[in-house]
C-alpha cells in the first residue's frame, strides 16, 4: 500500500455570498495582492486591477488560461461574480445548441450543459491554484430562496443566486463558503393594555461573516469556524477572516 499524509498548506478557496451593497468586492479586494476577473461592472469605485470585462464564456475560459500560463505575481484570483458567469454561461449553451433559451432544451439538457461549463471553469481554478499557488476568491450574490426540508416544514433562506446544481457543486468545491450581511438586532415595544407587543427588526451597521450552516442562509467550512467573523473593514475584515482560518487549521 502507497500511504500518503493528506494535510496540505493549499492556498484557500473561498466563496463570498451576500446582498447588494455589502461590500463583497471590497473584500475580495483586501486579500493578497488580488486580480480580478470580472464578469459585471463593480468595480468602478475600488482600488485594485482586473482583467477586462468578460464578455463571453470563451473570453472568461481565455482569462483564466492567461492567468494559469503568463508570468505575474499576483497571489489571489477574485471571480467576480458567478452568477453573472452563469448568465455568460447560459447564453453560450444556446448559441451552440441554436436555441434561443435553456428551456427549449430537452429536460434538463440545457442546464446539464451549464453545468458542464461550470466544471470546466473549476477545472481551470484547480490548476490555478496548483501551479501559480493561488488564493481563488468566488463572488456571488444571494437570493432568497424556499429550502425543501427533507426533515421537516419547507423554510426560506438566502442562497446563492445559482441555479441549485452550480450552486451545489461550488459549494462542494470551496473549502470555505461565507454570508456576509450587517448584523441585525431584534426591540420589541410593549404597548400595554389589551394592544399587543411588538417586535421589530433593527437594522445595524457591523458587517459579519456567517461561516458555518443555518436555516437562514448557506455557509460551509472546512476549517471548524464555528462564531462569525467581523467585518469592521475591508482590511482588517480580511486579516479577520485569515486569523479565523489559521487558528483552526
Amino acid at each position: 500500500m502507497e500511504i500518503q499524509k493528506t494535510k496540505k498548506n493549499s492556498p484557500p478557496r473561498i466563496l463570498l455570498h451576500a446582498d447588494h451593497g455589502v461590500g463583497k468586492s471590497s473584500l475580495g479586494a483586501a486579500a493578497p495582492k488580488p486580480l480580478f476577473i470580472q464578469t459585471e461592472d463593480g468595480l468602478d469605485n475600488i482600488d485594485t486591477e482586473a482583467l477586462p470585462m468578460v464578455e463571453d464564456y470563451n473570453m472568461l475560459l481565455s482569462q483564466l488560461k492567461e492567468v494559469y500560463e503568463e508570468e505575474h505575481d499576483y497571489q489571489t484570483l477574485v471571480i467576480d461574480s458567478l452568477d453573472w458567469a452563469e448568465k455568460l454561461i447560459n447564453k453560450h449553451v444556446c448559441d451552440i445548441g441554436g436555441k434561443t433559451s435553456i428551456a427549449e432544451f430537452g429536460y434538463g439538457e440545457g442546464f446539464q450543459k451549464t453545468n458542464d461549463c461550470f466544471g470546466t471553469i473549476i477545472d481551470c481554478l484547480n490548476l490555478i491554484r496548483q501551479k501559480r499557488n493561488m488564493i481563488i476568491v468566488l463572488i456571488a450574490h444571494s437570493q432568497v430562496k424556499t429550502y425543501q426540508n427533507p426533515l421537516g416544514a419547507d423554510y426560506d433562506r438566502h442562497q446563492i443566486k445559482l441555479r441549485d446544481k452550480n450552486a451545489e457543486m461550488f459549494l462542494e468545491w470551496v473549502d470555505l463558503a461565507g454570508f456576509m450581511h450587517f448584523q441585525t438586532y431584534t426591540k420589541t415595544e410593549e404597548k400595554g393594555g389589551f394592544q399587543k407587543d411588538t417586535t421589530k427588526a433593527m437594522g445595524g451597521t457591523d458587517r459579519i461573516l456567517s461561516c458555518s450552516p443555518s436555516a437562514a442562509y448557506v455557509a460551509k467550512n472546512r476549517y471548524d469556524i464555528k462564531t462569525d467573523i467581523a467585518l469592521p473593514t475591508s482590511g482588517e475584515g480580511w486579516n479577520n477572516l485569515v486569523t479565523s482560518i489559521k487558528g483552526n487549521n
